[in-house]
């Protein structure tokens, strides 16, 4: 019998919290907030901008503390035979419809010695683009490091920007014929006058890196060194 009561007294003492509980309102109750682990944005790196600095330039410089030399050799493909024009003082390679303001390549490495990092995620590299006006669909710029596969990070600096740091950070710069940043100098009877854009290819280090443009019908490819 004295078994039988103490054995009540324990379940009454178990149950007793719950059967409180769940009489309160539910307001009452407290809930620890849920964590969503869920990313807000998406993971794609299509043309999403991302977060510019202000001031991008750091103090650290291009040299043997900070870089390796340029590759001699880079793990990738047989370069693209590329088409050379002149446009005023400018080499521009590439094919129609769009060139770049482009020297360096795996036989002649860029080098980046003295130049001053940016914040932003590398040393800058400028590159100006050129696009037949003829032409009127956009075309979609990538760089990647040919030994890790990621993509690089580049600054699109619009018309109203010229001279200044300021500019969009981007993973996929598009060259957009609807916003033309200025017409540049004849390039031939076909195609008199080109379009203009100033962008900047943040190198993250010495390596070596693959440059894309495409458009809708085709692309083409500079693969290319840098370093010290």
């Amino acid at each position: 019998m004295r078994l039988t009561r103490l054995l009540y007294l324990l379940s009454l003492l178990l149950f007793l919290p719950l059967i409180i509980i769940a009489c309160l309102p539910q307001g009452a109750v407290h809930h620890p907030p849920i964590q969503s682990h869920a990313r807000k944005t998406p993971l794609s790196l299509s043309t999403r901008a991302l977060p510019a600095r202000t001031s991008a330039s750091a103090q650290a410089a291009a040299d043997a503390a900070t870089m390796a030399s340029a590759p001699t050799r880079c793990p990738s493909n047989e370069p693209m035979p590329l088409s050379q024009h002149i446009s005023g003082q400018q080499l521009l390679r590439g094919e129609t419809p769009v060139w770049a303001v482009f020297s360096a390549s795996v036989t002649h490495p860029l080098h980046l010695v003295h130049q001053s990092y940016d914040l932003d995620g590398g040393w800058p590299l400028a590159i100006t683009w050129k696009t037949a006006t003829s032409y009127q669909y956009p075309v979609t710029l990538r760089a990647i490091n040919d030994q890790t596969g990621k993509l690089l990070k580049w600054h699109q600096i619009p018309a109203s920007s010229a001279g200044t740091d300021a500019g969009l950070l981007t993973m996929s710069p598009i060259l957009d014929p609807r916003q033309p940043e200025s017409v540049a100098t004849s390039l031939s009877v076909a195609d008199p006058a080109l379009r203009s854009w100033d962008t900047q290819l943040l190198i993250p280090g010495a390596g070596c890196y693959t440059i894309e443009a495409a458009w809708p019908e085709s692309y083409w490819r500079i693969t290319f060194s840098a370093g010290l």
